[in-house]
């Protein structure tokens, strides 16, 4: 099996060193027949230990991924030192229930990579790009997907100081899912939304994500972390009317 796979980048701003993490690649066998859940935890912690020297980090995960983030932040409360959720999944969840996402489980993945094939997915899916990606979809939605393992139980077992941020016009995941997150996580600094932004704020308008993120983390570096300022920043590449 593989370790996960990172790429890095410092802000000359405020000398944050920051990681995007996405999940290892399967060996030979496919990954329907792995534990998968126990498996990403476990290739994870892996990582952060080994590529971050196990030093606590400050967390962010964005939609689906915001649920894992939670699992994860839950699971090894040592490494993560901070929690940030852009739109996440946790409160609420774009697709059926997991008993009926297990059993259209093939069909949907047979979808998606349909829709990837045609070129008319929402944003690049980079995934597809590596081995057994449908038969991970697959497999994840065979076992009801994150809505059968986070949701409000297990989001108010999260210990860390956390900063919600969600796109003031999300079309995907409703704006009142940021005040759940905030009534049920048990320290949340606060909830920011972002301007000329829908379900993906990172790409719709990064400049003001950039801006809460590096306050937040600044200040948990201080050790008080705190909820930012309102976002003034606006991407000029941003194309979303509110």
């Amino acid at each position: 099996r593989r370790t996960p796979r990172c790429s890095r980048g410092t802000s000359s701003a405020s000398r944050i060193t920051r990681h995007a993490v996405r999940p290892a690649s399967s060996g030979p066998a496919p990954p329907a027949r792995r534990r998968i859940r126990r498996t990403r935890l476990t290739d994870t912690r892996q990582f952060w230990k080994q590529q971050l020297g196990g030093r606590p980090v400050v967390l962010c995960g964005y939609s689906l991924g915001g649920a894992a983030a939670i699992d994860f932040a839950v699971a090894h409360p040592e490494a993560v030192a901070a929690l940030i959720l852009v739109d996440a999944g946790g409160e609420s969840y774009a697709q059926p229930p997991p008993a009926l996402t297990a059993v259209s489980a093939q069909a949907v993945a047979n979808f998606f990579a349909w829709r990837g094939d045609a070129g008319i997915l929402p944003f690049p899916h980079l995934h597809q790009k590596m081995p057994y990606w449908r038969d991970a979809l697959a497999a994840f939605l065979q076992s009801g997907g994150f809505q059968s393992q986070v949701g409000p139980e297990r989001i108010s077992l999260v210990p860390q100081k956390t900063l919600v941020l969600w796109g003031e016009a999300d079309d995907v995941l409703p704006v009142e899912d940021a005040y759940e997150f905030e009534k049920d996580l048990p320290d949340c600094v606060g909830v920011r939304l972002i301007p000329s932004a829908q379900h993906a704020p990172g790409l719709e308008n990064p400049a003001a994500v950039v801006q809460m993120i590096e306050q937040f983390a600044v200040s948990v570096g201080k050790g008080e972390p705190t909820l930012p300022a309102p976002p003034t920043a606006v991407s000029e590449r941003s194309s979303v009317s509110v």
